[in-house]
């Protein structure tokens, strides 16, 4: 793969909270799955767990614990969007096998960085399969541990909608905010 193809798929991942209603059914989620399992996470742990919400009643479970974008509880600040959207996976990381080989602080961390990876290639494995995604990570994080009965030792680090963008939704390239010279530092700081 080149470069070009490389920058061109980065630019594609965009969060389009328009979706038709089409939906991707386990066959299509677990091959984008497949792909994602190969991404890489330290000591090869793969932390990741998800839950796919399709039902109706649990997206709205999921809106009612979101926030807006400036992390303020305010009821009409919820990402109200992810109700229309065809599946809504919440992405959660199990603290609990990751602080058991690298501690309590670090193993965090460390699961942050591997959640990142499985989001990139979930996104990216999602639009080489034609599905669009947008991702919320405001939400109140008891609220939906409670809401979806998970367990104190998962983590929830990610609400990823899936589905087919809307044709008729304009696309939107979020451009870098910084350039390779704000952050590259070569031999010292």
């Amino acid at each position: 793969m080149k470069l070009e193809e490389i920058l061109s798929t980065l630019q594609k991942l965009l969060d389009v909270p328009v979706m038709t209603r089409e939906c991707p059914d386990d066959v299509a989620l677990v091959h984008i799955l497949e792909v994602v399992r190969w991404s890489p996470s330290a000591a090869n742990l793969q932390p990741w767990e998800i839950i796919v919400a399709r039902d109706v009643e649990t997206k709205e479970k999921i809106v009612q614990v979101t926030w807006d974008s400036l992390m303020r509880n305010d009821p009409n600040g919820r990402a109200f969007w992810l109700r229309e959207a065809p599946v809504v996976i919440v992405l959660c990381t199990d603290v609990k096998r990751v602080r058991a080989r690298f501690g309590s602080e670090r193993g965090l961390l460390i699961a942050i960085g591997d959640v990142g990876g499985f989001l990139l290639a979930f996104r990216i494995a999602a639009i080489h399969e034609g599905w669009t995604t947008g991702i919320v990570r405001e939400f109140d994080p008891e609220g939906l541990r409670k809401a979806l009965g998970i367990p104190r030792f998962i983590e929830p680090m990610a609400l990823v909608a899936i589905g087919r963008r809307e044709a008729s939704e304009r696309q939107v390239v979020d451009k870098p905010t910084m350039e390779v010279s704000d952050f590259f530092h070569n031999e010292k700081w």
